[in-house]
């Protein structure tokens, strides 16, 4: 509740940035409505995924990710052969080669660890540059549909709670205009 109370007011003290500064004190609701305020709600993950050149970016980040998961899965499958291996024979094997299987088992199993975090850390990296890259192209087109519309605020509705009248949410909107703004030249499979 004290978040909704929270994004009404700054509802109000955005729309009230419309409102002429005649006096000190803040603007009434009544006040703010006769002004003409407008606000509108974006789904902005929704634009995030949804653009031509998104779509097109974010397959890429999954081909990565599947290649690199593929490798992972392959060393996975090595080093689980290796240690059933070790399981089949342990009984048989003299005690200087079964040390040399333990640590090559303990060497791959550190590796394997090892390849999962860089993986993880490659995968974080390209989304974050990507979202990035995106979101300083999606902020202009969103601060032009604001001003050829009269908008006083834009509120983020995939970031906050309540309810808001959906024919408000210019997210679709965005899309049309990022697309037009930033064409993807048709790529070949």
């Amino acid at each position: 509740m004290k978040r909704v109370f929270n994004v009404l007011l700054l509802c109000l003290v955005a729309a009230s940035l419309a409102v002429p500064a005649v006096a000190q004190t803040p603007a009434t609701p009544a006040q703010v409505a006769a002004a003409g305020a407008k606000i509108a709600f974006l789904n902005f993950t929704l634009v995030l995924e949804s653009t031509e050149e998104s779509k097109l970016e974010i397959s890429k980040v999954r081909s990565f990710i599947d290649s690199r998961n593929q490798e992972y899965e392959t060393k996975a499958n090595e080093l689980k052969t290796l240690q059933e291996q070790f399981a089949a024979q342990q009984a048989s094997l003299n005690a200087s080669t079964a040390a040399e299987m333990q640590r090559e088992i303990q060497n791959r199993d550190r590796e394997l660890r090892r390849l999962g975090e860089d993986v993880q850390a490659e995968i974080q990296t390209q989304r974050d540059g990507l979202f990035s890259a995106l979101t300083g192209k999606i902020q202009p087109v969103i601060a032009e549909y604001a001003q050829q519309n009269g908008l006083a605020a834009i509120f983020f509705m995939d970031q906050m709670q309540g309810w808001f009248n959906p024919t408000m949410d210019i997210s679709q909107e965005v899309i049309r205009r990022y697309n037009e703004r930033y064409p993807v030249a048709a790529s070949s499979p």
